[in-house]
């Protein structure tokens, strides 16, 4: 799989496709671009898709982004990233965290999106504190408590294990906290009302980790921004219902 130096890091990517328009996907806490295969492959039929493992995950080499404006370095990673690779104008999306660092890139270069696309994420990102009592007094069960909390009770147990199994084994668990840290003080409420792009908010109908209220309340933010709640899906609907996402994707490219 390719990689391109990004300052410090080798930032590790997957692409599909070559036509234009550029669709570029950014993974959630803890994750890599891997949960994105599905979808890719299926955007990849029509637009150049692309999906990086952000600086500390996956496979993306150098050192990890350690500050307390994390999302803020993700999003200048993600700037560069596109620029090295020559995606011009091109639809952005992001899953939780990543659609966070979404919502910021959206906001601070603003001529580069073409469409934004929010999967499973908010205006901000409250974590609860089991999450990070799992992650640090149990960190060997957080493939299980994320198999229980993070899918619908319509997905099956075995997809849900083995869906979490994977996800956790993606990063190390310093990365995990950083990440949930960085989540916790996020928000840009009330800051939205000036976004002009597409914007297209997913989630799932079943997420416990960012409830439908959530969603509505980011949509509401944004400029007609259009809504789509997912049945039989939570949280990690990118491996629930990815063929759906994929779709809905394609869709906001336009």
């Amino acid at each position: 799989m390719p990689t391109v130096t990004v300052g410090p890091h080798r930032v590790w990517f997957q692409q599909q496709g070559r036509d234009r328009p550029a669709v570029l996907l950014v993974h959630g806490a803890g994750g890599s671009s891997r949960c994105y295969d599905v979808v890719l492959k299926a955007i990849g039929r029509r637009y150049r898709a692309v999906a990086l493992d952000l600086p500390g995950h996956g496979n993306t080499r150098g050192p990890m982004v350690t500050s307390e404006k994390l999302l803020d370095q993700y999003c200048e990673v993600v700037a560069a990233f596109a620029e090295r690779i020559g995606l011009g104008r091109f639809l952005l999306g992001g899953h939780s965290m990543g659609g966070a660092v979404a919502q910021l890139l959206a906001r601070r270069d603003p001529r580069r999106i073409a469409a934004l696309v929010l999967i499973a994420t908010g205006a901000r990102l409250p974590i609860a504190d089991e999450f990070f009592e799992v992650l640090e007094a149990r960190p060997g069960t957080l493939g299980q408590w994320l198999a229980r909390v993070a899918y619908s009770p319509a997905t099956s147990r075995r997809l849900a294990r083995s869906d979490a199994r994977h996800w956790v084994a993606q990063s190390p668990r310093s990365s995990w906290l950083a990440d949930l840290e960085a989540c916790r003080t996020f928000d840009l409420r009330g800051e939205l009302g000036g976004l002009e792009c597409r914007t297209t908010v997913i989630g799932g109908a079943d997420d416990r980790l960012t409830s439908p209220g959530m969603l509505e309340a980011l949509a509401s933010e944004i400029p007609r921004a259009q809504l789509h709640l997912l049945s039989r899906a939570g949280h990690q609907l990118i491996g629930e219902r990815p063929d759906r996402v994929a779709q809905l994707v394609a869709q906001a490219v336009g």
